[in-house]
């Protein structure tokens, strides 16, 4: 396995903006560790940040008011 090794190794890892008040360089090192946890797990994540979610993203869901508004 690539990049370190989480507790458990979990099929689901659930994330509230990772990178919510981090500076650039440490947004891209978590950002290639998302990448290469979604080879060996499925990655849930909730993002403000629109351009992060279409890097790392290989699907996402949009919410206004708590509604679907878009895929």
């Amino acid at each position: 396995m690539h990049g370190p090794r989480l507790v458990l190794n979990p099929e689901v890892l659930l994330l509230d903006e990772p990178t919510s008040s981090l500076d650039a360089a440490a947004t891209e090192t978590i950002e290639r560790l998302i990448m290469d946890l979604k080879q060996t797990c499925t990655i849930v994540m909730v993002s403000h940040d629109r351009a992060q979610v279409e890097r790392v993203a290989d699907g996402w869901v949009t919410l206004v008011d708590g509604r679907v508004a878009g895929r």
